[in-house]
């Protein structure tokens, strides 16, 4: 978390280096600096349509852990969610970031990224069957599934 806040704090202090720069060579009249301040506002007209970008509903920045955790707990908060919400958190916080030699750590985040995103594209039981990897349960068309094929016996 401080790493990305010095990484964000070295780019403000290199973007207000660079416009001091321009700003300079413009008041002294140099060639080339109105080409450089066109290009300064093209440069910051496309920052501000990825910043647009990364910016999910209601202004929620989607590059931030807390923002988007307690956006989905103000979403399940007072569901029937909120108890399996908490589940996932729990069983994430059993996962050891570190892992073993073996790269088990990295695998099951992974693999616990997969599955959610999976998750988020289920519309139905069938889909929700596939995902865990269970066949649907048959329709009892027949006696011999319902057992009474063996008891008629």
């Amino acid at each position: 978390m401080k790493l990305l806040q010095v990484l964000k704090e070295l780019s403000l202090s290199v973007e207000i280096t660079i416009y001091l720069f321009v700003w300079n060579r413009s008041r002294s009249g140099e060639a080339g600096a109105s080409d450089l301040c066109v290009q300064l506002d093209v440069f910051e007209e496309q920052r501000e349509s990825d910043e647009c970008q990364h910016l999910g509903q209601d202004g929620l920045d989607l590059n931030s852990h807390l923002d988007i955790f307690y956006a989905i707990l103000r979403m399940v908060s007072e569901t029937p969610q909120e108890a399996n919400f908490l589940g996932i958190l729990q069983h994430l916080l059993r996962l050891d970031p570190r892992g073993d030699a073996g790269g088990g750590a990295g695998l099951a985040w992974e693999t616990a990224e997969t599955l959610v995103h999976r998750a988020s594209l289920i519309e139905g039981a069938d889909d929700a069957s596939r995902l865990l990897h269970r066949p649907p349960p048959a329709p009892a068309c027949c006696n011999c599934l319902r057992g009474e094929s063996k008891a008629k016996a």
